[in-house]
């Protein structure tokens, strides 16, 4: 019984020596692309309640009424003030 139980308790050890041996890999260095600074404007809420309640003024937006392209064309103004495209 002695040697069942010794050699049960080599078994494990040695899988368990032979598991945690040092697999490092050598560290290979990346090159990350250099990247463009965005600046993003600071939330006002103030300005949004008021982008709000300009497209709710519009009445309801249902497709393809003279509101919701009254709404669409708004909101396209207003993106064109901060972006080059739309």
């Amino acid at each position: 019984m002695k040697k069942v139980f010794i050699s049960s308790v080599l078994a494990v050890l040695s899988v368990f020596i032979f598991s945690c041996q040092n697999n490092k890999k050598k560290e290979e260095k990346i090159e990350v692309p250099a990247q463009e600074t965005v600046h993003v404007a600071e939330f006002n809420a103030d300005s949004a309640y008021l982008f709000v309640k300009a497209q709710i003024e519009f009445g309801p937006r249902v497709p393809n009424t003279k509101a919701a392209a009254n709404c669409g064309d708004y909101l396209i103004h207003k993106m064109k003030q901060w972006s080059d495209t739309v």
